[in-house]
């Protein structure tokens, strides 16, 4: 009964930010935002798990450029399609 009546009198998200003078707004461009740090984690995740596994430095290097090459040939393929289809 006390938490129900606590919840109940406690302001709003939409109180303290207007009585801060801001807003809450979720744009497309947050979401983005928030995807594209997401995939900056998740690469550098990926880079350091690398770097840091039991190889070589030269098979690290290898393994890395090969990589690096498939993804790059991915983008290109991609980009490739979509200029086309976009002509």
């Amino acid at each position: 009964m006390i938490a129900k009546t606590l919840t109940e009198n406690m302001p709003s998200t939409e109180d303290v930010l207007h009585a801060l003078g801001l807003q809450y707004e979720r744009t497309v461009g947050s979401f983005f935002a928030i995807v594209a740090a997401f995939a900056v984690g998740a690469f550098t995740g990926a880079v350091v798990a690398m770097l840091a596994t039991p190889r070589s430095g030269p098979e690290v290097r290898r393994a890395l450029g090969e990589r690096v090459s498939e993804l790059g040939s991915q983008v290109s393929e991609r980009l490739g399609t979509r200029s086309a289809g976009a002509s």
